[in-house]
């Protein structure tokens, strides 16, 4: 089956080996991915009717079932390599292993085909809004090697330069928007490759610095620094909500309330200017008038 995935791929292949990385909102490319099972679960489909978790899996696939202590490995490795950028962060938050964001990732893995899925075909159920980033290796002995390729590419990037597919798993690696990383790994028999790796992380960057900078590690967030991280506990900010590293408390503005911005806002009352004559494509005007703008019942 032949899928579009909306983003920008490089792909190196050196002694065998090669990585690929996916970039939200680029250009469109081809893959190649197996049929998708009629009976896939209902939480799945609601999401995408051809959700990732909808693959059927590849004959000679092997699923590599991850022991805590490499999970925690992964995390641990990820957060070293965030701790230790050049420049310093201000606010670089730790991350925290999520099974939800492995779950989608072993199942690509399971694929045996090197390549992403589509940016809509890996979202979580309930992450209202989290968007979720990739990065994918193939033929490497292990994980070790998978995340070192990728931060290998920190070579080629210098702060403030402009985006570039050279460094993008690097990118995705030390992202500050990005709280949790869960990782699969699969092995084939008969596939182009023995192995297959992919790491989901959420939130995905964006392009742009991935982080600010600052003279002193934690700047922004002192009482909640450890080992030159935001330790926020993973904390996820829905609908598109920001995260302050000062308070470990997202912001949620008028259109959204709950610890994680997880409910619309509906006051009571509303302002009595509005009327039926607004923009309701502006959401300055929906935080305030949010019967009109048919925001709230």
């Amino acid at each position: 089956m032949i899928g579009i995935v909306t983003g920008l791929v490089l792909v190196l292949t050196l002694n065998s080996v090669s990585v690929q990385c996916w970039i939200p909102r680029g250009s469109q490319i081809l893959f190649v991915l197996p049929n998708y099972t009629a009976k896939c679960p209902k939480k799945w489909t609601d999401v995408n009717k051809k959700h990732t978790m909808c693959l059927t899996d590849a004959p000679g696939a092997t699923r590599v079932l991850l022991e805590s202590k490499e999970r925690q490995w992964i995390v641990d490795t990820h957060n070293e390599i965030r701790a230790n950028v050049t420049p310093k962060a201000a606010a670089m938050p730790a991350l925290v292993w999520d099974r939800r964001l492995a779950e989608v990732a072993s199942k690509l893995t399971m694929q045996c085909k090197f390549g992403h899925d589509a940016w809509g075909a890996r979202q979580i159920p309930g992450y209202q809004g989290i968007s979720v980033g990739q990065n994918t290796a193939a033929g490497q002995p292990d994980f070790e090697s998978a995340i070192r390729t990728w931060y290998n590419e920190n070579k080629y990037w210098r702060y403030g330069m402009p985006w570039n597919p050279k460094y993008g798993h690097y990118l995705q690696q030390i992202h500050a928007r990005t709280t949790r990383i869960g990782c699969g790994m699969a092995k084939c028999a008969g596939a182009s490759y023995s192995t297959f790796f992919v790491c989901n992380y959420a939130k995905s960057l964006v392009r742009g610095n991935p982080y600010g900078s600052a003279k002193v590690s934690c700047k922004k967030c002192p009482d909640k620094c450890v080992k030159n991280l935001c330790d926020c506990k993973g904390r996820l900010c829905y609908n598109g909500k920001r995260l302050n590293p000062t308070t470990c408390k997202c912001e949620c503005g008028k259109l959204f309330r709950g610890d994680q911005c997880q409910n619309k806002n509906c006051p009571g009352m509303e302002e009595n200017w509005c009327s039926n004559t607004l923009d309701c494509t502006n959401t300055f005007y929906i935080g305030y008038c949010t019967k009109t703008c048919k925001w709230c019942p």
